[in-house]
């Protein structure tokens, strides 16, 4: 699966963060860093971080230094695609850090000092990379460090439908965040309009047993109509789906 790093922030962020990564991946080294992608995966003491400046920066797919010290690009294949989320501190004197989970967020945040030696303790999470369908839901559910716990065990333990409930009861229902998809009333159908719904609810008999030759006869598009009224299109990880909030 591609990089999804433009479909989480706003492409005119995208060169804030890329200054933020390189500051971050020569920050967490003691020794001198030698400034090409090569030297920080070599000097970087975040394997994550060294990932990201090679395979999703703004520069493209992949990238190295050539004799001229500039970026060149080159094809990059990523490995298994994880969570990866970046804590930058609202304090410009401080510089953030990339993690994969809750305890490794808990771990680095605990340790971080500004420039000052002083302790930081806020952050903006965003999302860098990981499953489109779990970067609609850091979006949905307004990702921030009061529920960065329930957000990466909803990413563990519930399978896309389940993600795509919250997403759509939260993003676009106007629910607030639980954790339990159980708690919302959102009917959800893996169908790409609501033409397609009328067809698919003519078939499972909705509107009772017909006959197969009147079939034929059916005017969907006004049985679409007024599906309308209470079901919605939308699109959640490249899926369209058509949903109804109750």
């Amino acid at each position: 699966m591609e990089p999804i790093l433009s479909a989480c922030i706003k492409s005119g962020d995208a060169w804030r963060l890329w200054v933020n990564h390189l500051a971050a991946a020569i920050a967490v080294s003691r020794e001198d860093v030698d400034p090409s992608p090569e030297g920080l995966i070599e000097t970087s003491r975040s394997r994550a971080c060294a990932a990201f400046l090679l395979g999703r920066s703004p520069l493209g797919r992949g990238s190295s230094a050539g004799s001229s010290g500039r970026l060149r690009l080159q094809p990059y294949e990523s490995e298994d695609i994880m969570t990866l989320l970046f804590a930058q501190p609202y304090d410009i004197s401080a510089t953030g850090f990339y993690f994969e989970d809750f305890a490794d967020y808990e771990t680095k945040a605990a340790a971080l000092r500004n420039h000052y030696g002083q302790k930081v303790e806020e952050f903006e999470i965003q999302f860098i990379d990981g499953e489109a369908i779990d970067c609609a839901l850091a979006s949905a559910i307004g990702i921030n460090q009061a529920n960065l716990p329930q957000y990466f065990e909803l990413v563990e333990e519930l399978g896309d439908h389940d993600k795509q409930v919250i997403i759509i009861a939260v993003g676009e229902c106007g629910y607030d965040f639980e954790p339990d998809p159980r708690r919302f009333d959102v009917d959800i159908y893996p169908v790409t309009s609501t033409r397609e719904l009328a067809e698919l609810f003519v078939d499972e008999g909705l509107y009772g047993d017909i006959p197969e030759p009147i079939r034929f006869n059916i005017d969907y598009e006004a049985i679409a109509r007024d599906l309308a009224v209470d079901f919605t299109e939308t699109e959640i990880a490249g899926e369209t789906l058509v949903y109804a909030c109750r």
